[in-house]
């Protein structure tokens, strides 16, 4: 077991990278924590603009399974592959981390962001809903949905508002 376990330099490799993607997160205007003025160590409303704003939510057990599944990825390289040369793993934590960081910078990617929008807003007023936390958390508000209500509307003939 100790083979899988960092070194001193594989474990400052990882909090560095870990403050590096930090870093960038922010830079692209990522907020660390909930603006709503209150920081909660649960958030279980997976439908609001709080969700994954807090400590822990719905989401963190997927962290922890891409964390465990990154990490054995790592151990795949040096056990399978006989990368790093058979050496300690002494870098399983710093690839795991590398491989969330970069998990992270594509979910937050404005391609990926405008995408979940995109499609969410959809759904809800395919079903007749106009949600009122969409309209305070997302960046373009009720001018997207006007523009989705209005193409729906066109599309099925029918003029009843949402």
């Amino acid at each position: 077991m100790s083979k899988l376990l960092p070194d001193r330099q594989g474990a400052l490799l990882a909090l560095l990278m870990a403050a590096a993607f930090c870093a960038i997160l922010l830079a692209m205007g990522r907020v660390p924590i909930c603006t709503c003025g209150t920081v909660k160590l649960w958030w279980g409303v997976v439908q609001s603009a709080e969700n994954s704003q807090h400590v822990l939510d719905w989401y963190s057990f997927s962290h922890v399974i891409h964390g465990l599944l990154f990490y054995f990825f790592a151990w795949l390289l040096r056990q399978r592959w006989r990368l790093f040369g058979g050496k300690p793993m002494r870098w399983a934590l710093p690839i795991a981390v590398m491989f969330e960081g970069f998990w992270e910078l594509l979910e937050n990617s404005p391609l990926i962001i405008n995408r979940y929008r995109a499609v969410t807003i959809e759904l809800w007023l395919r079903r007749g809903q106009r949600p009122e936390f969409a309209e305070r958390y997302f960046v373009h508000g009720a001018g997207v949905l006007d523009r989705q209500q209005a193409a729906l509307e066109g599309q099925s003939g029918a003029g009843a508002g949402v």
